[in-house]
């Protein structure tokens, strides 16, 4: 978002040009490698694009550009709550009147409202001010979806006019315009220019462009450009990325002999187990296109013998089949395969076969194997039938407890009971590695139950058994945690107060204030009090440390019907940064506010990526300058001052969170406020508060929500497929659209925090209001589903225990979730309220 707030004064001149016009792309990632033009003489399609191409782009930058008119800040440094105040100048000259609303539209994602108003900007634009308009309008097309208007846009911008940073964005959002409109010429034609700015990786403009080609069905332009880019700079996933777009291309040409080459190189370095199943598997599918039958044929054989449990080992047996080279393949060979395929049924015809032979290594594997394709059937009293088989034939297996663990299961499943066959298990094979699990997952199933005796029982028996197993010391507090959930609370007392002796740190916090809890149930309010305030001073920050403070305060937690109120957009002023550096200089002395890491390529990259919206890219390479920076005081505040001022939140809260550990560990005092700021920002402040105080939710704690959801990253996306700001998932998306609107919803529009923000208030008011705003149970739903909360809660809600209930969340994500959004909201009323 501070890309966009131009009111501030201490942006440079060309970095207004990029804060007020950065187009929301994304390229790709990668580093700068060779130079040469994207496509030679040779390419027909190239001799085409550069006369003549549609999108109507100028000739090639020069090496040095010349600097364009800029953005000029308004010198009164202030932002109303209610959002940005308008620049006082464009390019030198009086801002249009829309200016200063489009800006802020352009930085909510709010495209609807941006589009009009930067129109009627332009339409009254000077020279001087019609590029920087242009590629704000343009970008504000593409996001909405108007590709062909977007490109027709940004194609009449000179980029050669303007500074590196807003050249490279107006080219690379015209050639994304361009790539989804179909005008694949224009789309090379943009990349190509790209090349000129070192600024550029140019295996991102390369990469892109070789897919152009492939659309438009010349791959052999598109081989040689991928060819041409310098993998040894980059990083190992992005060689593999280039390598298999490189072989897609070999193939596309009918040079399956190549593409088998460039999975090869992949070979040569990749390392994770299943990646390089499924890349073998793709390189022997080249072979036998190729007609290299043999060749081929080993490497299937290869891929069942060493990774038969991947998904990519189904194929490469359905394969030897068709080649009639599957005799050396065994049935047991087979039916683990086609298990890892989910093919049960075959499975299990292929490894009884096996049995029946009852010759070859493996026939416990087998048998067991038969067992477990039974239980995917759902057939789960022959699985403990052949599990029994199978312990009492195979004493000596590797897999017997794997064996009883998996009869654990299907015993569970048809009813039995499970903790006995557990504790079975543990009396038998007492030796084994696998006998404290066994008693942790009988106590802990029980537990599940709220059955708080026989859950004890179990506790007590795993670490009385097996006391320097690492899970002695949670098993004990847990034994006394089953007391105090079934209410004797002297016995908890005492149990825990034994453990008090030998805790440190965090698990000595949590014991005092547990201490404190079961004092009060037997009304020693003095002892509860004197607990309480021991962990408040020992933790104050952490999340037991921060519950014993409000046990201390009689803090409700549930929230007020009124909640609500504003919060200020995030801005950090000169002055701020003065007194960090103040502060850093008084215990790491002067010396470190020389250092600046600005010049380092990872860094520059880093940069690039981020103004071309490839946020997690970003991220990644600034995650690769941490090892060496993060002791260095210097390069931590030269970092934290770069990617604030440039906007990458996720990064500028890692640094300001590691200035004050440093700060801490140096013995400094405490950080000054603007540092606490930035560690916990209110970016989109503007959008939240309206939001919040229409819904009654209070904004702080939607802010502490945020900060673990996305740390401020509009464009983060989960592996579940969640998205932006709140990480709203498909499915919740879907219902909150169909709720609230908007009509046209697509689940990539919450990449905009204008929607964004409006889904995820809505979505938590919604949970507050089931929750009888219970705050905790609504953040704990949030993540972790109502329904598992209410079992969490034993079916009361709002939650009768708080501590109690955070004790038996089953699933750590959310036990974790609930701790840091506790942590973050109780920081944010610290530092804003």
């Amino acid at each position: 978002m501070k890309r966009y707030q131009v009111v501030l004064g201490a942006l440079t001149t060309t970095a207004l040009v990029v804060v007020a016009v950065a187009a929301w792309l994304r390229l790709g990632p990668g580093s700068r490698s060779a130079s040469a033009p994207l496509a030679t003489t040779e390419s027909p399609a190239r001799a085409e694009a550069t006369p003549s191409a549609p999108s109507g782009a100028t000739a090639s930058p020069s090496t040095s550009p010349q600097p364009a008119a800029s953005l000029t800040p308004d010198p009164v440094q202030t932002v109303p709550a209610s959002g940005l105040a308008p620049s006082a100048a464009l390019a030198g000259e009086p801002a249009p009147s829309q200016w200063g609303e489009a800006s802020r539209a352009l930085a909510d994602g709010d495209y609807a409202a941006a589009i009009p108003l930067l129109e009627a900007a332009l339409d009254g634009a000077s020279p001087a001010q019609s590029p920087l308009l242009r590629v704000a309008l343009g970008r504000a097309l593409y996001e909405s979806d108007r590709f062909r208007e977007a490109a027709e846009t940004l194609a009449p911008v000179d980029a050669a006019t303007l500074p590196e940073e807003a050249a490279v964005e107006a080219l690379g959002l015209l050639a994304r315009a361009c790539e989804a409109s179909g005008d694949w010429i224009g789309a090379i034609t943009a990349y190509d220019r790209l090349l000129g700015y070192e600024s550029m990786p140019a295996d991102v403009a390369r990469f892109q462009a070789a897919r152009a080609y492939l659309a438009m069905g010349d791959a052999a332009t598109a081989a040689a450009q991928l060819g041409a880019i310098d993998l040894a700079s980059l990083r190992a996933s992005r060689q593999a990325e280039i390598l298999e777009e490189l072989a897609e291309a070999r193939a596309a040409q009918h040079d399956e002999a190549g593409a088998a080459d460039a999975y090869a190189q992949i070979l040569s370095f990749a390392e994770n187990y299943a990646y390089r199943a499924q890349v073998l598997g793709k390189q022997a599918d080249a072979l036998r296109r190729a007609e290299r039958r043999d060749d081929a044929v080993a490497l299937y054989q290869r891929l069942v013998a060493e990774f038969a449990d991947t998904s990519s080992a189904g194929p490469a047996l359905a394969a030897l089949d068709e080649l009639g080279a599957a005799g050396d393949v065994s049935d047991f060979q087979r039916g683990v395969v086609l298990y890892g395929s989910g093919k049960y049924t075959d499975a299990l015809q292929a490894l009884r076969r096996y049995l029946e032979a009852g010759t070859g290594p493996g026939l416990d594997r087998a048998q067991y194997y038969v067992a477990l394709a039974l239980q995917r059937l759902e057939q789960h009293p022959e699985a403990i039938a052949e599990l029994d088989a199978f312990i009492a034939g195979h004493a000596g297996s590797a897999l017997l407890p794997d064996a009883w663990m998996a009869k654990a299961r299907s015993l569970g499943a048809t009813g039995g009971d499970v903790a006995a066959l557990y504790e079975a298990f543990a009396d038998a094979y007492p030796q084994s590695a696998t006998a404290p699990r066994a008693l942790w997952l009988a106590a802990e199933g029980l537990e599940r139950q709220r059955d708080w005796d026989r859950a004890a029982y179990y506790y007590n028996l795993m670490h009385s058994r097996y006391p320097a197993d690492s899970g002695a010391p949670e098993a004990r507090f847990r034994e006394a945690l089953m007391a105090y959930a079934g209410r004797n609370y002297r016995r908890a007392l005492e149990a825990w107060q034994a453990e008090l002796a030998n805790a440190s740190g965090d698990g000595r916090t949590r014991l005092l204030v547990w201490l404190g809890l079961a004092s009060r149930h037997l009304n020693d309010e003095a002892a509860a009090t004197s607990y309480w305030g021991e962990a408040a001073e020992q933790s104050p920050q952490a999340y037991y440390g921060l519950r014993a403070r409000d046990l201390l305060d009689g803090e409700d937690l549930l929230l007020s019907a009124t909640a609500g109120g504003a919060v200020a957009d995030s801005l950090t002023s000169e002055e701020d940064w003065r007194e960090i550096e103040a502060w850093v200089a008084g215990w790491a002395g002067a010396s470190a506010l020389e250092t600046s890491v600005a010049d380092r390529p990872l860094v520059r990259h880093s940069q690039v990526m981020w103004t071309l919206n490839w946020h997690a890219e970003a991220v990644e390479l600034l995650r690769l300058v941490r090892p060496e920076a993060q002791d260095d005081v210097g390069a931590v505040l030269s970092l934290l001052h770069i990617t604030a001022e440039s906007g990458i939140t996720p990064f500028s809260i890692w640094g300001a969170e590691r200035l004050a550990a440093l700060g801490a560990r140096a013995g400094a005092g405490d950080p000054p406020a603007a540092l606490l700021r930035l560690a916990y920002p209110t970016d989109y402040g503007h959008l939240v508060s309206a939001e919040a105080h229409r819904l009654a939710v209070d904004p702080l704690l939607f802010l502490g929500l945020v900060r673990q959801e996305s740390r401020f990253d509009p464009h983060s996306e989960s592996w579940a497929g969640a998205l932006g700001l709140t990480q709203v998932i498909p499915s919740t998306g879907a219902d909150i659209a169909a709720a609230i609107g908007p009509a046209d919803y697509r689940h990539d529009m919450l990449r905009r925090p204008v929607l964004s923000v409006r889904f995820g208030v809505w979505y938590l008011s919604r949970l507050l209001e089931i929750c009888h705003r219970d705050w905790i149970a609504a953040i704990s739903s949030y993540n972790g589903g109502y329904g598992n909360v209410t079992r969490w809660a034993g079916g009361e809600i709002p939650i009768v225990d708080h501590d109690l209930f955070y004790e038996l969340v089953t699933y750590a994500e959310t036990k974790s979730y609930i701790r840091l959004v506790y942590e973050n909201y109780r920081q944010y009323q610290a530092i804003y309220r």
